[in-house]
């Protein structure tokens, strides 16, 4: 019977019963009620029962339950309840008495029973999923971080091409709301081993797994049903680049959609997927290395040829020749697609192909996938067991080989006679109501938010690195630079011009500082990627992505960070002006010619016309995406502490890290990618002595943006204040240790021992932690932060490109402003303050010194004493060892 049928049965049922206790004339209103009910109810049912042919073993709905499309968070269910509520307790849970040792065994498996709701809500052909299907989900299944009306969620593309969108609704449990718009939490029809709990799905920090959940939380469901599709999906079109090579390659590996797909992985010569790849289940040999099959020296366009089998007699393997033309003829550089990392090979036409670091399986070994590219030629070896194929490693492609049973990628090619290559992509112009129109996207790139490729100043072609050795205007040094001319637009100089032809070419200085002037700009995310966003006088708008720099070896600034070439020499010849945007505030300045830097072009006005649609193509981001909110808890001070750090969502979350003045955080923190210095402590830039509720502080930064000003960074006294009337006791929360931290009235909040990060190492990370003030330190160089270890909180500085975390601070609290006015009155250790990031000594001693002063014997010390950690001592009675004075170290034997 389908969930329709029995609808109505039941129905019927209800509607016989009710009509025997109605008088006549009351049954007529009856009726005609409750049939525009009932309809009202049937048209609702059929919106909500769409499904998706992922190409798995069952069909998943197109949106969760209580939901009518993709990108609603639909209702939260505990598992086996029925209905929604609005919080979710052991003392409210349908089948338990109040307590997690109270709770009823209803099955082992849900699915389908009186206790399913999907069953019950949308009908007998619906049921929540088991666990081996959400498995199966994740396993068969490509998963992307996406983005749909607004709503962030992961996209499930499966094995037919098609995809279903599971929305970050979060969970409810205990009276808190969790990760609603950063975490998705699915219930399975499965009970675990312990009854207290179900098994569930998770989406966490951008990681799909499966975990459990206690059974009276309320998280989302996603049905699924086994009706029959009645059509397959189409197989996907799949066109191909010509690079301007004897072939044309893929856009996409075999079992991929896209380019940023890692699609499936193959052993040599089979046309099918698996799960696994060893000898034992190799098509081609008898259990072992020694028993394999001679299935041919090349296999290209065979039964034997995966890409043709799949994909049509147009398309086969690459031979081995194939890809060593792809090797020396074309410019490789290591990128990102789509948050996907792999390699880039640009033909001498110009054009690209992208090849994800897909990695490989083998023996029960997933090796590589993220970091590694591993592809099939149809080339066989001189040793039978081995085929030719082509890697990258450690971002370098070669050719090498791979043992026939492994589970490598395929990017198949077609000769000329292949379908129809895509058009060449139009780059269009915007008018912005300037002197010039501006292109809708950086060189190199074919849409706004990529990043495009990077040029040396008056170069041509891109490059994977950029030094003085290797610019081609220059013999080897900055001293030996040539003079290529003053301004170099529309010249054979001009990337621009040479790449996009005459009606481009790069803007003058003149040209950026009016687009600076007369533009208003503001911090934007268009598919997921960070910059700026300029509106003209016009009305539209040009979106500069965050595409950050190349040169001697680092990259620097990467999502937080644009420069852009101008085409005017500046009045030192080793240097061109240069638009940049750090720190959320675009600017000019200049940059060494020989960098890679971004090349936004423009045309006059008998360029290509503007797109007939003139609404900005901008995408203005989801103010929730970058709004970060926290309880505000009074602790008896002046100020209201946040309960959790900032951009994490609970108290136990570590959050960002930030160098002190920057508004992005970034994966390692270094004198030379510190935004206010210029590679050295000596070099720092005075950016105030107070940034908090400034534009250097992030946390202001982030949520002022979005119309919530209420959070700051903390200054230097208000975390006095905390050191100094609160009590500190170090605890643990579940797995993460950290400290307690109590105020005068008795309220509490918990800071985690994050440590600190910089120079490519974390410090103190699960044993100490440090959280920055706005506050700088007396010398330029250092910024006033809270440390807090072994259950001992002090008043330290650390350097200020130091990655440090950030407690905010927000309004006012019950307690007095008096605030000691002493610049170091909580720190208890020894001199000036402790500097932390920067340990002298290998076991990380946390204190300064310019030398040992004295090495002796000492009976009477007349100051006070510290040991190294920092604790006061008795100084009459003085054990051996290294003990600290007056800020500098001594040694009693």
């Amino acid at each position: 019977m389908s969930c329709f049928t029995l609808l109505i049965s039941n129905f019927a049922s209800l509607f016989k019963n009710v009509l025997m206790d109605y008088s006549e004339n009351m049954r007529s209103r009856f009726i005609i009620t409750t049939l525009l009910i009932f309809f009202s109810c049937s048209i609702g049912f059929a919106a909500s029962a769409n499904y998706v042919d992922l190409g798995l073993s069952v069909k998943w709905a197109t949106c969760n339950l209580g939901a009518t499309k993709s990108s609603e968070n639909g209702e939260l269910y505990a598992w086996g309840e029925t209905a929604t509520k609005s919080n979710f307790t052991w003392s409210n849970y349908v089948y338990a008495n109040g307590s997690s040792s109270t709770v009823m065994n209803i099955g082992n498996d849900i699915a389908g029973t009186q206790y399913d709701a999907a069953t019950a809500l949308w009908g007998e052909d619906w049921r929540m999923p088991t666990e081996d299907e959400f498995k199966e989900l994740l396993e068969k299944c490509t998963f992307t971080v996406a983005t749909v009306d607004g709503v962030r969620g992961g996209k499930f593309t499966g094995p037919s091409g098609n995809s279903i969108f599971l929305p970050y609704a979060g969970c409810i449990y205990d009276g808190s709301v969790v990760g609603k718009g950063s975490r998705a939490l699915y219930w399975t029809s499965t009970l675990t081993s312990t009854s207290q709990k179900a098994s569930a799905f998770y989406i966490t920090s951008g990681k799909p797994f499966m975990s459990t959940g206690y059974r009276r939380s309320g998280f989302s469901i996603r049905p699924v049903c086994n009706i029959k599709s009645s059509e397959t999906p189409e197989t996907p079109k799949v066109s191909y680049v010509d690079l301007g090579l004897s072939v044309k390659w893929a856009t996409c590996n075999l079992g991929a959609t896209k380019s940023s797909e890692n699609g499936e992985l193959y052993a040599w010569g089979e046309t099918a997927t698996k799960s696994n790849f060893t000898w034992s289940n190799y098509v081609y040999a008898n259990g072992s290395s020694s028993t394999v099959m001679n299935i041919g020296n090349d296999i290209a366009g065979t039964q034997y040829d995966a890409a043709t089998a799949l994909w049509g007699e147009d398309w086969r393997m690459p031979t081995e020749d194939e890809f060593k033309e792809l090797l020396e003829k074309c410019t490789f550089t290591v990128a990102t697609v789509d948050g996907v990392r792999g390699g880039k090979f640009t033909g001498p036409s110009g054009n690209s192909i992208f090849l994800p670091y897909a990695g490989c399986i083998y023996d029960g070994s997933v090796v590589g996938k993220g970091s590694r590219a591993l592809y099939w030629t149809s080339t066989l070896t001189s040793t039978s067991q081995k085929a030719s194929a082509f890697y990258i490693t450690s971002g370098k492609p070669f050719m090498s080989t791979g043992y026939r049973r492994s589970g490598f990628s395929i990017r198949p090619v077609c000769d000329t006679k292949a379908p129809e290559a895509p058009e060449t992509p139009i780059i269009s112009s915007v008018d912005l109501g300037l002197s010039v129109k501006w292109a809708t996207c950086n060189l190199g790139a074919t849409k706004s938010s990529e990043n495009g490729e990077l040029y040396a100043w008056g170069e041509t072609a891109t490059k994977s690195n950029f030094t003085w050795s290797n610019y081609v205007y220059a013999n080897g040094s900055s001293s030996t630079v040539m003079n290529i001319g003053n301004d170099i637009a529309g010249t054979q100089y001009d990337a621009a011009t040479a790449l996009w032809g005459e009606d481009w070419r790069m803007p003058t200085e003149d040209e950026f500082k009016e687009l600076l002037e007369k533009c208003t700009f503001t911090v934007a995310t268009v598919d997921g990627v960070r910059g700026g966003k300029f509106t003209g006088p016009s009305g539209n708008s040009i979106f500069l992505p965050y595409a950050g720099c190349i040169y001697d070896g680092s990259v620097v600034g990467k999502g937080s960070r644009a420069l852009y070439w101008t085409s005017t020499l500046t009045s030192t010849s080793q240097k061109a002006s240069a638009f940049y945007i750090t720190s959320g505030k675009p600017f000019m300045s200049t940059g060494y010619r020989r960098s890679g830097f971004s090349i936004r072009p423009v045309c006059d006005t008998k360029a290509p016309e503007a797109p007939e649609n003139s609404e900005d193509p901008i995408i203005n981001p989801n103010p929730e995406d970058s709004l970060w909110d926290s309880d505000a808890v009074d602790l008896g001070l002046s100020v209201k502490w946040a309960s959790c750090n900032f951009r994490a969502e609970e108290e136990t979350d570590l959050g960002e890290l930030f160098a002190w003045g920057e508004t992005d955080t970034k994966s390692d923190f270094t004198w030379s990618n510190y935004i206010y210095a210029e590679g050295s402590a000596s070099s720092v830039m005075n950016i105030g002595s107070e940034i908090s509720n400034t534009q250097y502080d992030p946390v202001f930064v982030s949520n002022s943006q979005n119309g919530d000003d209420q959070w700051r960074m903390p200054t230097g006294k208000e975390i006095q204040e905390l050191k100094s009337k609160c009590t500190f006791k170090e605890t643990s929360k579940g797995n993460v240790k950290g400290m307690t931290v109590t105020g005068p009235n008795g309220n509490s909040i918990f800071l985690p021992y994050g440590g600190c990060k910089y120079d490519g190492k974390v410090l103190g990370g699960g044993t100490a932690g440090y959280y920055w003030s706005g506050t700088l330190y007396s010398s330029n160089y250092g910024a006033y932060t809270l440390t807090i270890k072994n259950s001992v909180p002090s008043y330290s500085y650390c350097y200020r490109r130091t990655g440090v975390y950030i407690r905010p601070v927000c309004g006012e609290g019950s307690g007095e402003s008096g605030i000691i006015d002493n610049p170091d009155p909580g720190y208890s250790g020894p001199g000036p303050s402790p500097i932390l990031p920067d340990p002298y000594f290998s076991n990380h001693s946390l204190f300064d010194t310019d030398g040992i002063e004295s090495v002796g014997e000492s009976s009477t010390i007349d100051t006070d004493i510290y040991t190294l950690s920092g604790i006061k001592v008795d100084a009459r009675n003085l054990k051996s060892g290294v003990y600290v004075r007056n800020g500098r170290k001594f040694v009693i034997k």
